[in-house]
């Protein structure tokens, strides 16, 4: 039982980094975009 909680423990942990790295990636692309409309739009 012990064991299991510790998988499981260790799977949000992972999967919260990824969901972290993820929105990070997103949000920066997100900038960018922005950044370029901006920039380009008259």
């Amino acid at each position: 039982m012990f064991f299991f909680r510790v998988v499981i423990y260790l799977l949000m942990q992972c999967r919260f980094d990824l969901y972290i790295a993820y929105r990070g990636m997103v949000g920066s692309q997100l900038k960018k975009s922005l950044l370029m409309q901006r920039y380009f739009s008259p």
